[in-house]
């Protein structure tokens, strides 16, 4: 959702299967586990809250990454060279877009 934002977030009853892994619950490793436990989860109406801070991370990640990135050159094919992002022409962009 991150890499897309040109639709929906996501979100509860949006049809969009999502995945998650969590630590907590969790029972101290080399014991054995419990028969039982209780467990501890978010009501479905709470999870856009989730997505959305997922889907943000994940945008604001590729952008830091876009933005870090340094001129390099190929190995296949060899010698292709891709320029890394003028900040100054991004910025000059960015002014114009939002109006100065």
């Amino acid at each position: 959702m991150g890499i897309a934002r040109t639709g929906t977030i996501g979100g509860h009853g949006s049809g969009d299967i999502f995945l998650a892994f969590s630590t907590a619950n969790a029972w101290e490793p080399g014991k054995q586990a419990p028969a039982h436990m209780g467990l501890c989860v978010l009501n479905d109406q709470q999870l856009d809250t989730v997505y959305r801070a997922a889907r943000d991370a994940v945008e604001e990640s590729i952008i830091n990454s876009l933005l870090a990135a340094e001129t390099s050159v190929s190995f296949r094919p060899e010698g292709l060279v891709v320029k890394a992002i003028d900040h100054k022409a991004l910025k000059a962009v960015m002014e114009r877009y939002r109006g100065g």
